[in-house]
């Protein structure tokens, strides 16, 4: 995987290759990595304790619940061992292919691990078509997020930070979708 550029994955993603490139993906973990005899010595040996395994299961999750800003989303899991993924769609509102992406996601069956995925994080803002509305923040630009913010997508920013830490994932995708224009100015820049 190291020979895959950035914009060959983004390519890859695009054209629905992205979803068979993350099944044949393999996870390794920081505890997996090898180190130096002298580092390993010195660190304490840690005692992992095991993430207990959701029963196989498909459940409905919440967002800021209550609120009208509330999020839907879903949490598949398999109930067996294996890699927890979030996936966020439609953090900006003018860019359908994210949700789109992440609609069909939440369908998915999972074999192994756990699925957890938001596919309208910003809902009103992909209502009007608008990368963000007036007033709301560019949730993208707000991460770690302020749950006491004035801003709705700094406040959403924050409970997904919330919930990336309750789910625990190992990797976490946030789909977005590219324009020609955005195509031709990284292109000019080498990117």
């Amino acid at each position: 995987m190291s020979s895959l550029t950035r914009r060959r994955f983004v390519t890859l993603a695009g054209s629905g290759v992205g979803a068979a490139l993350l099944s044949a993906c393999t996870l390794t973990h920081a505890a997996e990595r090898p180190v130096s005899e002298a580092l390993a010595a010195a660190l304490p040996s840690p005692t992992p304790t095991p993430r207990p395994i959701p029963p196989r299961s498909k459940e409905r999750v919440f967002l800021l619940p209550g609120t009208e800003w509330e999020v839907e989303g879903i949490a598949i899991h398999s109930g067996q061992a294996g890699p927890r993924i979030m996936v966020l769609g439609g953090v900006h509102g003018n860019e359908p292919g994210g949700w789109e992406a992440a609609e069909a996601i939440a369908t998915w069956e999972v074999e192994r691990g756990s699925l957890l995925v938001f596919p309208r994080v910003n809902w009103r803002s992909a209502a009007a078509m608008e990368r963000t509305l007036a007033g709301y923040g560019d949730l993208n630009r707000l991460y770690p997020g302020d749950p006491d913010s004035s801003l709705p997508m700094a406040r959403m920013a924050a409970v997904i930070i919330e919930a990336g830490r309750a789910f625990g994932p190992e990797l976490l995708f946030d789909l977005h979708e590219r324009s020609e224009e955005h195509t031709s100015e990284l292109q000019s820049r080498g990117l």
